[in-house]
């Protein structure tokens, strides 16, 4: 192993891939590429000189990259990247059959890419006789129905394979999931992208999550948004200086609902569930009391460090308007019993409902979750 990549070669096949591609550069800039000296003899037998595993670490022949064009390595790192983001890198396909059928889910999207660069022909639906369209369960079940014989075919340049060896870097599963997050906003905000990319973007925001792993989501997001290439830290890649990722570190406001109409074992809920996300996230937060009227922000790391003020009635529009968010989040813990909702302040809000708060239909805009009753 040669350790992470620094070929520019490669590099101009992801800055190539990200903008032709831009909806997927969320997952393209977490690919860690890595050429590995000696492939292992069961990829080489596959034919495949490309490889993803599920930390998302692409390995690569350097000798047989060499010999391709930056356009047809700006496909094939698409192609490992949407194995990535459809979660196909998380496991080893038990035979033949759903091995073949993950390829089939991702060059059906891939086609007239690999068409235009004419350097290399994968296997396509339609090769099978299989419509278009559909997921790899789906093709793996048609090919076994059928009886199809798949130990002939391969992958044919990249495919899956176990992990990489510990010291290659790769991308936490959270990290991860954030990528998805953001691939879904941009496919499902606009017009473009394949057909098969969109109806995957569809099923995927269709799931729930808990309070907690959908702020570290959107956090994530944040960073993964806002995060970008930059000259003034360079780094060297061979007798080239290539620009570096610069991460961003996003900020939150947090707003506690102290009026009234919230109990104090709704108060220690807030409370726990402040301390569970400032631990969890490794962070600090500006965190406002807020009843009828704003009370002074305070900057903590953990909830015990927060002075509980209120008791007044309800007013969340004047609140927010007395202290307006500064970051790029809001959470706010509340009943939902105000007397006037805020208006939107232009970055994503995540209201945390009390067991017995208002119904989740009432919430004016955001994201919406309720905490669990104890016990």
């Amino acid at each position: 192993m040669k350790g992470t990549s620094r070929d520019p070669h490669l590099s101009l096949g992801r800055y190539l891939a990200r903008v032709r591609y831009p909806y997927l550069r969320a997952v393209l800039d977490r690919l860690e590429l890595w050429a590995c000296q000696e492939v292992p003899q069961a990829l080489k037998q596959r034919g495949a000189f490309m490889w993803i595993d599920g930390r998302w670490r692409v390995g690569y022949d350097q000798a047989e990259l060499a010999r391709l064009s930056p356009d047809t390595i700006a496909v094939l790192l698409v192609h490992l990247a949407l194995h990535g983001l459809f979660g196909h890198s998380g496991f080893s396909p038990p035979g033949p059959a759903e091995e073949i059928a993950l390829e089939l889910e991702v060059n059906d999207d891939l086609e007239e890419d690999y068409r235009r660069t004419g350097e290399f022909r994968p296997v396509y639906p339609r090769d099978l006789g299989l419509p278009t369209g559909r997921t790899w369960a789906w093709y793996a079940h048609q090919l076994k129905e059928r009886g199809d014989d798949t130990s002939g075919l391969r992958p044919r340049g990249c495919t899956l394979a176990p992990p990489a060896p510990e010291e290659v870097p790769g991308t936490s599963p959270e990290v991860q999931e954030a990528a998805r997050n953001c691939v879904t906003s941009a496919l499902l905000g606009s017009a473009g992208g394949p057909g098969n990319l969109r109806r995957w973007a569809e099923r995927y925001s269709k799931r729930r999550l808990d309070w907690r792993r959908l702020l570290r989501l959107h956090l994530h997001r944040i960073s993964l948004a806002r995060s970008d290439y930059s000259w003034k830290k360079m780094r060297r890649a061979g007798d080239a200086y290539l620009p570096r990722l610069r991460g961003y570190r996003p900020e939150m406001d947090v707003y506690v609902d102290t009026s009234a109409s919230v109990s104090e074992a709704d108060l220690g809920r807030f409370l726990q569930e402040l301390d569970g996300m400032l631990l969890a996230l490794g962070a600090r937060a500006r965190v406002t009391c807020a009843d009828a009227r704003a009370y002074p922000t305070q900057l903590v790391t953990r909830a015990s460090q927060l002075e509980l003020v209120g008791g007044g009635g309800t007013n969340l529009a004047q609140a927010l308007r007395e202290c307006p968010p500064r970051g790029d989040l809001v959470v706010v813990f509340t009943d939902g019993h105000t007397t006037r909702w805020p208006d939107p302040p232009g970055v994503p809000v995540i209201w945390v409902l009390t067991p017995d708060g208002v119904e989740e239909s009432r919430i004016p805009f955001g994201k919406v979750v309720r905490l669990k009753e104890e016990g």
